[in-house]
């Protein structure tokens, strides 16, 4: 009997610090947002600092499994910019990687000899910094997973919605009153747009398209409130549907204000990518209950903010989609870049030139605004295929986009309120950022990058749950139905 107790002291012990590593990680990750998206050295060492103790506080009393597909991809992807930081001798450099002794030779050539011993990372210093950062992706990914697993995801879930609100209204008084701050730094580039506490506005419009699809499922996918008798139930019924009812209401204005902030930020892709996610959520909603009136709620979701912003006025909105009726406006953007890019990736297409290479490799490439540095490729797609190679690349990416499909999946069959709410959530959140990836790099940026990868985690712990308790779903509700019982009174069946 006392090792029984033994045995339930320590689960409460495991379960408290569990809950005590999520809520680090989600100050961490709140953190980096604020912390200008994490992209300066302090925040993000303070940010690889805060996910290592949250690793340590969440996996201290043991590991949950991880499902082995997820373990090969993030395995492959640790090990890939380790083996770029390995010493190799040249002539096995040359077979691996031809293209990398011309960049030695060229180095050296009038310097000293070329060392006998290469790497194959162009940038070892640039590597080792990235690998730390995607040491703490993998982390938080763990992190997330064990979670979800254990029933603790809203922590994270409530964390990212309260940023994303902070975000919103901030990104909302910098547009309206045109005051182009973020904290006590002047904006100097963006300053017509919303974009919180970022520089750039796409990378706003992504954290944005993160939280969405949390805010559109919280409303769609809410759970049904009910009694324990008939008796109970009528006398309840009005309290419980006023309530029902504010909190709709509620999640509706809060979701206007997340739309208007996106409106606002002007970003192109953002919109569209956002927008994406929500139909997405939309649609599994549908295919589970198979009611028309939720694609009339969504269309009204996403009218209101709309309608606001036309009275408020959405001159320089518009004029930023009609910048792609003009000619030449794609070739004078993203196009020259990516030809570019792809100039590079065929030159170093199977071991790539190094994680977080890229800014060292391109100018080697470049052929437009030679006067300007870049140090992104635009593109999260082209950008890890020229960093990790194309192999690398492929697998990431097809992983991810197959784990979309999964959460989405579990979004329909799943049973329970809190998996199909967090599997709906992170379905839509992953379509948008990895669509929104095709012209930008959210993933580049540490606090949205810590996001999606725990976004990411939670999405893994609905796929392992929908196969290892696999549940057919039920048939499509229709709502409550009314049946009389002997005495002639309703009764919702």
């Amino acid at each position: 009997m006392p090792e029984v107790f033994s045995v339930i002291d320590r689960g409460a012990r495991g379960d408290r610090s569990l809950r005590l590593g999520g809520m680090v990680l989600a100050l961490v990750t709140a953190g980096a947002v604020l912390a200008f998206g994490g992209v300066l050295p302090t925040a993000y060492a303070c940010m690889e600092a805060g996910v290592l103790l949250a690793a340590v506080l969440c996996f201290w009393n043991g590991c949950s499994p991880v499902p082995r597909p997820a373990l090969f991809v993030l395995g492959v992807l640790v090990l890939a910019p380790l083996l770029q930081l390995v010493p190799l001798p040249q002539a096995l450099a040359a077979t691996v990687s031809p293209n990398r002794l011309f960049f030695t030779e060229r180095l050296f050539s009038s310097l000293a000899p070329p060392p006998a011993w290469v790497r194959l990372s162009l940038n070892p210093h640039a590597t080792e910094v990235a690998l730390l950062k995607l040491i703490a992706y993998v982390l938080a990914f763990l992190i997330a997973n064990r979670l979800a697993a254990h029933g603790h995801s809203r922590i994270l879930v409530h964390s990212l919605l309260v940023i994303g609100l902070l975000e919103s209204a901030y990104g909302i008084i910098q547009y309206l009153a045109n005051w182009q701050y973020i904290f006590t730094y002047q904006k100097t580039a963006y300053i017509e747009d919303a974009t919180g506490t970022y520089i750039n506005r796409n990378h706003f419009a992504g954290l944005l398209e993160m939280v969405l699809p949390f805010m559109l499922a919280a409303v769609l996918f809410r759970p049904r409130r009910g009694a324990g008798t008939a008796t109970m139930k009528r006398r309840l019924l009005s309290v419980v549907s006023s309530i029902d009812s504010s909190r709709v209401l509620a999640l509706a204005m809060l979701f206007g204000v997340l739309c208007l902030a996106l409106i606002f930020s002007r970003s192109r892709m953002g919109i569209v990518a956002a927008m994406t996610g929500l139909l997405v959520v939309g649609l599994l909603h549908f295919l589970r209950h198979r009611r028309r009136s939720v694609l009339g709620l969504l269309l009204l979701l996403l009218l209101i903010p709309g309608a606001y912003a036309l009275w408020i006025g959405t001159d320089a909105v518009i004029s930023r989609f009609e910048m792609l009726s003009r000619s030449g406006a794609m070739e004078q953007d993203r196009l020259p870049v990516w030809r570019d890019t792809l100039q590079g990736i065929r030159d170093f297409k199977w071991v790539g030139t190094g994680l977080g290479a890229y800014e060292s490799v391109f100018g080697r490439y470049q052929t437009n605004l030679l006067d300007s540095r870049y140090e992104h490729a635009h593109s999260d797609y082209l950008e890890f295929a020229c960093e990790l190679g194309v192999p690398v690349a492929l697998l990431l990416f097809g992983s991810l986009w197959a784990l979309a499909a999964c959460a989405a999946r579990a979004a329909v069959v799943l049973n329970r309120h809190e998996d199909r709410f967090l599997a709906a959530g992170s379905a839509g959140a992953l379509v948008a950022i990895l669509l929104h990836s095709v012209t930008d790099f959210n993933l580049q940026i540490p606090a949205n990058a810590l996001w999606f990868s725990c976004i990411a985690g939670t999405a893994a712990a609905a796929a392992t749950a929908l196969r290892t308790n696999p549940r057919v779903a039920p048939l499509p509700d229709r709502g409550p139905r009314l049946r009389l019982d002997r005495q002639g009174m309703g009764e919702g069946a």
